[in-house]
């Protein structure tokens, strides 16, 4: 008996030793963003109630007792709607894979087929994108910080954007945050179904037999290996590593490995040296508390000269006073009359201020970039034009959404897809290559359409020039034109287009088709020629 009660000593001091460096990191973590999270609170409590920092509730309590103007709120559920349906719309394709430097067909053949696969997936109510997705945009659009998780289980790939309040991260040298720590609360039965009985802290076992309800702490940490063996190693060798530690009891359960990192965490804007970044609903919030302050006072005011307070003489009255219509009370005239109190106070006194702060926070929120100016008559080309220029101006802000949630989640999905087995391999001249991604979003075509607007206005000139100098339209390849637009602008997939070799065979055949009828038709006239002549030699009595 006491070797085995030695060895299990042993064994729980040294995984207390290979907790100690995480939990430390999480501690110092922490520490670094408790004034962010006190921010955040301020922040959930007027533009997104359902997230809690500080603040601990029950399940179903109600979470806007204090909020008496809703206008940042409906803010920022459609700034996270519009960039829902300009950078990833639900119903359609809104990027294309390609390859630094160019590709073969049947590498771009490959690439569509990738794409087309990547985007049944995102489209998948099975894979919950579209609604993870919508949870991300309402988190960086209030807080200015939003984490999606990549995983592949149970033959799937799964999307799931993780509470803020439980995540914690930190960047490397290249101001990219490479590191996460998540913090949920587990029962027993879930941390044994999870990890299983062999793996977690006695205390948890005894907790789960004796069907006790308590939860505890269990922090996963995801961050590079200093040595690894790269992409397809066992996962005790992959360049990311996910250690599943008890916090409560110091007891680390178990450790996996990931090819990429897992989390597409993601900033609105950041200060240099700052791991979290600022959103819109941040840089709001004065103005929006500022409103919600306003419209309480006016709607006490208005309750209050609606129905006012009694004034009533300290005697002489038969209690209690009954204020119901039609109610009768009894006073002694001598002593004095009730009355009710008027204070005077207009509640429109506000109105032009209020309008003018509404109208402040939905320009902080780029609800008029988002929406055409109401204008009575305006035509069809007008529209599309206003339409480009507002998400044109609204493009350069979310430059930092493409590089650290679009791309990174496109390229997760992909290596996942192929690492699975759900796409097959690429072919030989498309493998180790760098991936370039074409958006083809609303907003990202909106972007482009400068450059296909510039080609135009050069080909209206050259027509224009053409009527003094016919040799200039021989300057123009119309043909590159038309691919380079279909390609780059409008990222068409190439099997929409014809290869080389085939329209050059179109084209042969065009010549040879022509020929052949210009033939004939110098036969033909030949024919009436010769059938002429003979007419006029027999009619002159010459044949």
């Amino acid at each position: 008996m006491p070797g085995p009660q030695h060895a299990k000593h042993f064994w729980v001091v040294k995984l207390e030793s290979n907790v100690k460096p995480y939990l430390d990191r999480l501690s110092k973590m922490k520490s670094d963003r408790y004034t962010y999270e006190s921010t955040w609170q301020q922040v959930s409590d007027l533009m997104l109630p359902k997230r809690d920092f500080t603040v601990e509730r029950t399940p179903g309590q109600r979470r806007t007792q204090k909020l008496y103007d809703s206008t940042a709120l409906h803010a920022t559920e459609q700034l996270a709607g519009g960039l829902h349906g300009m950078l990833t719309p639900p119903a359609g394709k809104w990027a294309y894979i390609r390859l630094k430097g160019g590709e073969d067909r049947s590498a771009r053949l490959w690439l569509d087929n990738a794409t087309d696969f990547l985007f049944d997936i995102f489209s998948s109510p099975e894979s919950s994108f579209a609604t993870a997705a919508f949870e991300f945009y309402l988190d960086i659009v209030a807080f200015g910080n939003a984490a999606m998780a990549v995983t592949y289980k149970d033959g799937r790939i799964m999307f799931n954007t993780e509470q803020l309040r439980s995540c914690y991260t930190m960047e490397n040298e290249n101001g990219k945050n490479d590191i996460i720590y998540l913090c949920r609360s587990y029962r027993p039965v879930e941390m044994i179904r999870r990890f299983g009985e062999k793996n977690v802290h006695e205390k948890v076992v005894k907790a789960y037999r004796d069907n006790v309800a308590i939860t505890f702490e269990v922090v996963q940490a995801i961050e590079p290996r200093d040595e690894h063996y790269g992409r397809g190693a066992s996962k005790d060798k992959k360049p990311y590593k996910s250690c599943f530690v008890d916090a409560t009891n110091k007891h680390l359960m178990l450790e996996e490995g990931f090819d990429d990192f897992p989390f597409m965490f993601a900033r609105w804007s950041k200060r240099a040296g700052e791991a979290y970044g600022y959103g819109p609903g941040v840089a709001a919030y004065s103005e929006a508390n500022q409103l919600n302050t306003m419209v309480e006072i006016m709607t006490r005011a208005a309750a209050k000269n609606t129905d006012p307070p009694l004034l009533s003489p300290a005697e002489g009255m038969i209690l209690p006073l009954r204020l119901d219509p039609g109610s009768i009370n009894f006073y002694n005239p001598d002593l004095g009359e009730p009355k009710f109190w008027q204070n005077g106070f207009q509640p429109n006194y506000f109105d032009a201020l209020i309008e003018q702060k509404r109208a402040l926070i939905q320009k902080m929120f780029y609800v008029d970039w988002m929406n055409l100016p109401q204008v009575d008559r305006m035509t069809t080309v007008e529209v599309n034009q206003r339409t480009q220029d507002s998400l044109r101006q609204l493009s350069p802000i979310l430059s930092r959404l493409a590089s650290e949630f679009l791309s990174p989640l496109i390229n997760r999905t992909m290596f996942l897809a192929i690492d699975n087995g759900l796409l097959p391999r690429p072919p030989r001249s498309a493998q180790g290559r760098e991936l370039a991604i074409e958006y083809t979003s609303p907003i990202a075509i909106a972007q482009r359409a400068v450059q296909a607007n510039t080609v135009l206005q050069g080909l209206s000139i050259g027509a224009q020039l053409a009527q003094f100098d016919q040799s200039v339209p021989m300057l123009v390849d119309a043909n590159a034109i038309f691919k380079d637009q279909l390609r780059n602008t409008y990222a068409w997939p190439e099997k929409y287009l014809r290869a080389d070799e085939e329209v050059e065979a179109m084209k042969e055949q065009q010549q040879q088709q022509a020929a052949m009828a210009q033939q004939a038709q110098v036969a033909e006239s030949y024919g009436k020629t010769a059938k002429n002549v003979a007419g006029a030699m027999s009619e002159s009595g010459m044949i």
